[in-house]
């Protein structure tokens, strides 16, 4: 890989690669076939057909090092094994031929041989096409979340325009927490639930900043908590940001899970940090964390019909 490779290029190079390949492998069934080529020629199409199977391979293991989808890296270097086997079994094979042009067998096994190549060479297109085309979905909808959540950001220099009051903000907090643990969960194994998880994010960090612009009323007469408040929602919404950039590099390797883990507890602090500041919210005093769903409110009724049959 080259500084600043992305998967859309090295895709691109990828199958342009085997398209040459794919040629070069023709050229080696008309080579034998044709009557009087020499060992020189055919010595020389074997160097340009190894030449081809080196560039397809260096680009197939740069594809598999920015997929970080282990199953899809997987996928993608099976399927170049295959394909490597059966261009070794095609040399041997058009050897073979070159040395028993009347050899009937020998001329089938050649045939043999160069539709079996054919068929690797199409299939690592179409699998190493279909990894890069969800990766690279999943990249863009991180890319997309991550610019949502920047605008967002910008939302909490703005006066709100609907009123809330602190208990209504927990359940956006939660469910921000939990989609982040997911996006974790999912950065190297899940390509399809990693683009719900993006877009789940976004909605989640919009909520939050709506609510917490929601709030101004309540804090009209303390500035200082509303300037904190909106300080730790920004905080929570950088370290989102942060999270999803190491979501978009993540990779299947301790150092790189080290990385994610990191940025997931960096998000959780900031989500509490926002939770603190919400204790010193008028109506939010007797909020004891995060999972605090307020009054039992059924638990309430039933003492007061206690009270009343009493």
């Amino acid at each position: 890989l080259q500084k600043g490779d992305t998967l859309d290029r090295v895709q691109a190079g990828l199958t342009q690669q085997s398209k040459k390949l794919a040629n070069a492998t023709m050229e080696i069934v008309k080579a034998t076939k044709t009557p009087g080529t020499s060992q020189e020629a055919l010595g020389n199409r074997f160097k340009v057909f190894a030449g081809e199977i080196g560039s397809v391979a260096d680009s197939t293991k740069g594809i598999a090092a920015l997929l970080g989808d282990l199953p899809r890296q997987q996928e993608v270097l099976a399927a170049a094994k295959t394909m490597t086997i059966s261009s070794q079994a095609l040399i041997l094979a058009a050897k073979e031929a070159a040395l028993n042009p009347k050899d009937g067998d020998s001329q089938k096994q050649l045939e043999k041989s160069s539709a079996t190549a054919a068929r690797a060479i199409k299939e690592l297109i179409t699998v190493s096409q279909d990894a890069s085309a969800d990766a690279v979905k999943g990249i863009r909808e991180l890319e997309k979340a991550q610019s949502e959540i920047k605008r967002l950001m910008g939302d909490l220099n703005k006066p709100g325009q609907s009123k809330t009051n602190p208990r209504e903000i927990l359940p956006c907090l939660r469910n921000l927490g939990s989609t982040t643990g997911q996006l974790v969960a999912n950065a190297t194994s899940n390509k399809n639930m990693l683009v719900n998880n993006a877009q789940d994010t976004t909605r989640y960090m919009e909520e939050m900043v709506v609510n917490i612009r929601g709030l101004d009323s309540l804090l009209a007469q303390k500035p200082q908590v509303k300037k904190d408040l909106r300080e730790a929602s920004k905080a929570t919404a950088a370290a989102t940001v942060k999270l999803l950039e190491e979501v978009k590099a993540a990779k299947d390797t301790p150092e790189s899970q080290k990385a994610l883990s990191r940025s997931s507890e960096q998000v959780a602090d900031q989500i509490m940090e926002v939770v603190k500041h919400l204790r010193e919210v008028p109506g939010g005093e007797s909020i004891r964390g995060l999972h605090d769903k307020g009054p039992d409110f059924d638990s309430i009724a039933e003492q007061e019909l206690k009270k009343a049959a009493k």
